[in-house]
């Protein structure tokens, strides 16, 4: 690279234009100094001239320049002024030689000229112009020489910063900004943003995650908001704005905090719902960066910090106005970072190379400089964490050039700390670029790992030799990292390029990872599926609330699109089901008895090659009388069908009996789609099942075992969908069956838990046979405290429902105790019978479902069978009260 010098002055170059027909002829701008023009630029020494003729002498900034391709000479500069208004667009039809002003409307089309500053120029006329600032503006001249300007981006993301054409047909537009890439097909009149899909490119700021599951992840996003990852490719929005820290409560991750730009904390107790933040900013002292630093105690989670130009800290989340306010001794600049040890212990890092170490004793905080020599002096201190386990240790990475990035200070009983540069040299070292992150193993603590603004190093050796550890990451900057120690994952949150993730605990990974979510929290990664896990997020299209329990039958990547309303529709057309429809409209409905119902897959791949050749098979059974096992002969003949098909019926696409995905991306999920007729005489309790397999990850010969639920819940590429929504008239009720099953002459128990419900109730009745130990008085008081029930409450059913009973099951009705309804309580939404005897060969329950009151209320209630601590097996009901 040469610097070209000759007439042009130092500083900062903002744009350049290259006359296509001469390509030795190169327009320049310099940030408040003007624009240049070059004609030799092919020579040794390229010389430039300042052009002044029409254009302002002073009083601007930026300045953006667009050239017309058919005419050359034609260039446009867009410019902003002194407090980046975008108040100046000059045009010049002589190569520069001299300009003339075009009116802006209003004066000027608004601000943030430093950042969203463009000019593209139509490619087959000079008289069509595009203008990138907050919004995106189009310059219209008529044959007369009137310009008209309109804002042409108001229906998208503002701050816009970039414009392609089609090189066909100059209608067709693609706009950058923000919020990503927006298309025009009819030159900015009406705008698609569905082009972003698949595209990895969220500006990460900082990250956080759920304490013990790998499904929930929030990040802080540039000009995005705050978004959640909720075990899916599909990001869920969870705040507006920009998205700066986040923190999850360790012992209560439901609540969320998280910031805005500035001094504006917010917190969530609902998972981070979107809607649900409340600000918690109240009584925050000092003025912090543009992401001020916030911190949970790692020791308690109650307690918070924030970084101004102090520590603010309050010991309910932000929610008591941050009383405690710790000054920081010969503070200069922000604080940048912060590390709440414990709830004694602080360390602080500044924007100006300043570290300081926070006592609590007593009640009081005192706050002591650490920061001495040879800890470089004005670095910005980007991140710093206390060793585990050594809290008077501490790691601290820092951003600049021309020193050492990583150091290990070392806090004494006495005397000034000692610090030692970790960052290696050569070959071993960590290169002299900005480090952002630092995340040390607690199980390893000579184990650590920084993200650069290229790679992100790891040491094994706390420091004496560094390994770059970005196999699979794009080369960009790595802004925040933090290690899920349960699952072993290390997470980097990118600045342009997404969120990544790899195992630190393995020498390798399958390059094809194929797995389903047995449930929403389900990642497939640990087996068997543990169970219940608590959601940690809403999801209403699979009627899951927040808290609830989650169990195998739930597969999350298994739904059903039936015919619904007036007159009766699908949801959708199958073409446009993909993984983001999926994930963010397709609602699961009941399959209908009598008609032709839509069975949609979502297979995933985490790894990081295509899977060739995936096949899946989808298959489905009558589960009132409990999941039957597989044909003897099922993985012999998969994945064409078993000889005997009566049981587990497969269902056929095409004339085949699977699909195959040629390749599955590792990056976005596929959509499969089945037409299910379900017969007339099909059980009310039909269950579906999911099965795929391919070469580069295949199924284990030993997982191949015939037992559903234990399938299920050791095969990551197995999934079942047991999950039942029932519609009935409002305030009516619907008698169900379930099927319960021995363990080893141990007595089951049986737990109801109402999930999220409205009015809605169940109740169910025991075979005679099954019934715990009446007491010796017989009375239905005695039964009660025999049965061991806790929660639910013990009634005789009306002569209604014994009489619907007779009707729905006219066969089993007398097997029953017909003077024992096993209810809900509904104050406390579930409950436990124990003692039941469930002989080998199982017993039949039967099950009442009562619908909410108002129309379309629903009430959710999930039946699981408990033997022995196990989970034996259950059902999940969705009771609808069907719109009147």
């Amino acid at each position: 690279w040469s610097l070209m010098s000759s007439g042009i002055p130092g500083g900062a170059a903002t744009d350049v234009a290259i006359d296509p027909a001469t390509p030795t002829t190169v327009y320049a701008s310099l940030w408040g100094q003007g624009i240049y023009k070059c004609t030799n630029a092919s020579a040794a020494t390229p010389t430039w001239t300042k052009l002044t003729t029409g254009l302002p002498a002073g009083g601007f900034t930026r300045i953006a320049l667009g050239l017309s391709p058919p005419s050359p000479l034609t260039i446009y500069a867009l410019i902003a002024d002194g407090g980046y208004t975008v108040n100046g667009f000059y045009r010049t039809t002589n190569g520069g030689s001299s300009w003339a002003a075009i009116p802006l409307p209003g004066g000027n089309i608004g601000g943030q000229g430093f950042y969203n500053l463009n000019v593209a120029v139509d490619p087959t006329t000079p008289d069509i112009v595009y203008l990138s600032g907050v919004s995106l503006w189009k310059a219209t001249r008529s044959a007369a020489g009137v310009w008209t300007i309109t804002d042409k981006g108001g229906a998208f993301h503002p701050d816009n910063h970039a414009l392609a054409f089609d090189p066909i047909s100059h209608s067709k537009i693609y706009a950058g900004s923000d919020g990503g890439i927006y298309k025009s097909l009819d030159g900015g009149m009406t705008w698609d943003d569905s082009i972003n899909e698949g595209l990895c490119i969220m500006q990460c700021e900082f990250i956080d995650q759920h304490p013990t599951s790998d499904a929930v992840l929030f990040s802080g996003t540039q000009d995005n908001g705050t978004e959640q990852f909720r075990n899916s490719p599909v990001f869920n929005h969870a705040d507006d704005g920009d998205g700066g820290y986040c923190a999850v409560d360790k012992t209560q991750p439901k609540n969320v905090l998280s910031t805005y730009y500035g001094n504006s904390p917010k917190r969530s107790t609902l998972g981070g719902k979107f809607g649900t933040w409340m600000s918690v900013a109240g009584g925050i002292a000092g003025a912090g960066l543009f992401y001020p630093p916030l911190a949970m105690d790692e020791t308690n989670s109650n307690h918070v910090a924030f970084g101004t130009d102090r520590i603010n800290l309050d010991p309910a989340q932000g929610t008591t106005s941050w009383p405690t306010k710790v000054t920081l001794p010969g503070m200069s600049g922000n604080v940048s970072a912060i590390h709440y040890t414990n709830s004694n212990l602080i360390y602080a890092g500044t924007t100006t190379g300043k570290v300081y170490r926070l006592v609590q004793s007593g009640g009081v905080w005192t706050a002591t400089a650490i920061h001495s020599s040879p800890l470089p002096a004005g670095p910005f201190i980007t991140d710093l964490a206390a060793v585990p386990g050594a809290p008077n240790t501490i790691i601290v990475v820092m951003s600049g050039f021309g020193h050492g990035h990583v150091w290990r200070g070392v806090v004494p009983a006495a005397g000034a700390t000692t610090w030692t540069n970790i960052s290696g040299s050569g070959a071993t070292g960590i290169p002299d670029i900005p480090a952002n992150a630092v995340v040390i193993d607690p199980a390893a603590v000579n184990t650590i790992y920084v993200a650069t603004d290229v790679a992100v190093y790891r040491t094994t050796n706390g420091g004496a030799n560094w390994v770059q550890f970005s196999e699979g990451l794009p080369n960009c900057a790595v802004f925040d990292m933090k290690l899920h120690s349960p699952s072993a994952l290390l997470r980097a949150g990118t600045h342009g390029r997404g969120v990544w993730e790899r195992k630190v605990n393995v020498p390798s990974v399958s390059s094809v990872d194929l797995y389903f979510r047995d449930h929403l929290m389900s990642t497939g990664r640990v087996l068997p599926t543990p169970e219940p896990v608590l959601a940690g997020f809403e999801d209403p299209l699979q009627y899951v609330n927040l808290g609830d329990p989650l169990f195998h039958w739930m597969c999350a990547d298994i739904k059903v699109d039936a015919l619904e309303g007036s007159p009766p529709a699908f949801q959708m057309s199958i073409a446009s089901v993909d993984y983001l429809k999926y994930e963010t409209k397709l609602q699961h409905r009941n399959a209908q008895r009598g008609n032709v119902n839509r069975a949609y897959v979502k297979v995933n791949n985490r790894g990081f090659a295509p899977g060739s050749n995936v096949v899946v098979k989808l298959l489905w059974a009558d589960a009132s009388a409990g999941l039957p096992v597989l044909p003897p002969d099922f993985w012999a003949a998969f994945p064409n069908n078993s000889a005997n098909t009566t049981v587990w019926h497969p269902l056929i696409k095409g004339g085949a009996t699977f699909q195959t995905i040629t390749l599955l991306s590792p990056t976005e999920p596929t959509i499969l789609e089945w037409d299910f007729p379900l017969p007339l005489t099909a059980a009310t309790h039909t269950c579906l099942l999911a099965v795929m397999d391919c070469a580069g990850d295949p199924i284990p010969a030993g997982n191949k075992i015939f037992n559903v639920d234990s399938l299920v819940r050791n095969e990551k590429r197995v999934g079942l969908k047991n999950l039942h929504v029932v519609n009935i008239p409002p305030a009516t009720s619907l008698w169900s069956t379930l099927d319960l099953f021995a363990l080893a002459g141990v007595a089951s128990s049986l737990r109801v838990i109402g999930l999220g419900q409205a009015d809605g109730s169940l109740g169910f009745l025991l075979p005679k046979s099954a019934q715990p130990a009446a007491s010796s008085k017989g009375s239905a008081k005695g039964a009660a405290t025999a049965a061991k029930i806790d929660g639910l409450v013990l009634r005789k059913p009306s002569d209604l429902m014994i009489k619907q009973l007779k009707e729905r099951l006219p066969n089993d009705a007398d097997k029953f105790d017909l003077s024992r309804l096993y209810e809900v309580d509904k104050e406390k939404g579930g409950g436990l019978v124990s003692g039941i005897k469930v002989t080998k060969e199982g017993v039949r329950i039967a099950v009442l479902l009562t619908a909410p009151t108002k129309n379309e209320a629903i009430s959710t209630f999930s039946v699981v069978q408990e033997a022995d601590g196990k989970i034996l097996g259950g059902s999940t009901y969705i009771v609808r009260a069907a719109k009147q």
